[in-house]
């Protein structure tokens, strides 16, 4: 499995004024986040979680 300890490099622009990472079990379960990025988040946790692809 790989590492996803590394952040990539992200650079600000006039419609991003600042970015914060979040971790993808708080944004799955927490409703202040929009629903479509809940479930993105969940589905990202279960294939992090499947090895056999």
């Amino acid at each position: 499995m790989q590492s996803l300890n590394l952040e990539p490099q992200i650079t600000l622009d006039d419609q991003h004024g600042d970015f914060k990472w979040f971790d993808l079990a708080v944004v799955s379960n927490d409703e202040k986040f929009h629903p479509y990025m809940r479930n993105y988040a969940s589905w990202l946790l279960n294939k992090i979680g499947d090895t056999d692809d």
